[in-house]
């Protein structure tokens, strides 16, 4: 790894994130990498050109070529856990045409498991943890031909050996970082595919964070971003969004911070300030708000500054459990505020998690249960996934089941249960449950009624009618044949 860049020569930077397409969800804005664009572009100036390539909405042959063109001397990768051999391919299609290049791989996948990643002889560094101060650190050192073990916060091979420069530090006030590269993405190319959140209600939408880390102790957690909570001043939520309207067009933001409301004070400060500056706007929090935080107060400011999609981890409804994943949800008053929330007209989505160790059946139909009879809009029912980083994850790894097949490991795995029953007989609790939930009359025409969308609805409902009776006639087809066979 040499990558030194004269003075008088530009830096060149390539950003590529890793995609692997999941049921549900397409490529949104890669949020990360356009704050580590802004980043580094505050530190070099002029000296610097970037450029962007994802890998959902491109090839790999695409990267090659953008490769090819540009020639980078830095070429920085983000991948999700599930988009390990994507990461590896891509990076050894790099090295072969530019293996003078430093390939940097960044995300939470990286961060935990970066020893595993260096034996890998096509990645360089990897980043571990906030890369925005750490990333310019490395390009200064690099760019200058120095020793990357003055960089804190890299995983690096020293003497053919993986080594770790040891944390680098949080970054302690977030309104002091740039805002990101909006400039290096197409805002419909993005707003024409499926995303998490569901079925747009403007043309084109944002990302945004207002907050980095959160205080609770869930064992699914990666935490990548420390358990410190930082908040963002209103001032500043409010010019980064004032900026992305007036520039680029954008009404629609999605925020995801771990917990919006972990603060309700600042929460409510920033829902006033949207609604004080008149730019109706609308809202949406796909990454979800914790339900036993959320006030009376607030609800109604969400409302009125625009919000017309809320969704709540909720995992499950047994307390037990909630113990157990360290969860804690205070239960009877997160239903309340959930049913609260879909009174007001704004769409309420929820997450529910099947397959933990020691969940048994009832467990998971009590949830179901809940779900199907509460006055929920949407359900997520989701696999426990233990993710590297986890607690989940080394409690899986000291038991016979291995987690370490990447690909699977999403919350859609079709091969994974560590509760009380096989994935085949989780797989089909998990139909189950989404069959009661949808197929209700009164939650389909309130679903009609409330969507941003009313022609993205009938096209969904449409194609999960369509699922569910391929799923029937699938089993029908294996009970006949277990018949014959008999």
């Amino acid at each position: 790894m040499k990558a030194a860049v004269p003075p008088q020569e530009r830096i060149r930077f390539l950003f590529i994130r890793a995609f692997e397409q999941l049921q549900g969800g397409g490529p949104v804005p890669p949020l990360g990498i356009l704050y580590l664009a802004a980043a580094l572009r505050e530190r070099f100036g002029e000296r610097i050109e970037i450029k962007f390539v994802d890998l959902g909405l491109a090839t790999l042959d695409e990267v090659r070529e953008a490769v090819a063109g540009f020639r980078p001397q830095y070429i920085g990768i983000s991948a999700m856990s599930c988009e390990d051999a994507l990461l590896h391919r891509t990076a050894g299609s790099i090295k072969q045409l530019l293996p003078e290049a430093a390939v940097i791989v960044g995300g939470p996948h990286a961060s935990i498991l970066r020893e595993r990643l260096l034996a890998d002889e096509h990645i360089d560094v990897a980043v571990v943890g906030e890369a925005e101060r750490t990333l310019i650190a490395l390009i200064d050192a690099l760019a200058e031909n120095k020793d990357p073990a003055m960089v804190s916060g890299i995983a690096y091979r020293r003497d053919a050996q993986p080594t770790f420069t040891g944390p680098a530090e949080p970054i302690a006030d977030l309104d002091v970082l740039p805002w990101p590269a909006w400039d290096l993405i197409d805002f419909d190319r993005y707003a024409r595919r499926p995303n998490w959140n569901g079925p747009l209600k403007e043309k084109r939408f944002a990302e945004i964070f207002t907050s980095r880390g959160c205080p609770y102790g869930c064992i699914f957690c990666h935490n990548l971003f420390g358990k410190t909570v930082r908040l963002r001043s209103p001032e500043s939520v409010l010019a980064e969004i004032r900026h992305v309207h007036d520039r680029y067009g954008v009404r629609e933001f999605h925020v995801l911070d771990d917990i919006f409301n972990v603060d309700d004070a600042r929460a409510r400060l920033i829902c006033e300030s949207i609604i004080a500056a008149n730019l109706h706007l609308s809202l949406a929090f796909p990454n979800g708000l914790r339900a036993d935080l959320l006030t009376d107060e607030l609800l109604q400011l969400l409302e009125r500054a625009g919000a017309y999609k809320i969704h709540f981890g909720f995992e499950t409804t047994s307390p037990r459990l909630q113990r157990a994943i360290g969860k804690n949800l205070d239960l009877p008053k997160a239903m309340r505020m959930i049913d609260a929330t879909a009174r007001t007209g704004i769409v309420a989505g929820a997450y529910f998690m099947f397959g933990f160790p020691g969940q048994s059946k009832e467990e998971m139909l009590a949830t179901v249960d809940y779900a199907v009879h509460s006055q929920l809009d949407s359900a997520y029912f989701f696999k426990a996934t233990p993710f590297p980083g986890s607690s989940f994850y080394r409690t899986v790894q000291e038991s016979e089941k291995d987690p370490n097949d990447f690909a699977d490991c999403h919350f859609y795995s079709r091969n994974r249960s560590y509760a009380e029953m096989n994935a085949d007989e989780l797989n089909a609790l998990i139909m189950s449950a989404q069959r009661r939930f949808y197929f209700r009359f009164d939650r389909l025409w309130r679903g009609f009624r409330k969507a941003p969308n009313k022609r993205c609805f009938l096209k969904n409902l449409v194609a999960a009618a369509a699922l569910a009776l391929q799923s029937f006639l699938f089993r029908l087809l294996i009970q006949a044949a277990g018949k014959e066979k008999s």
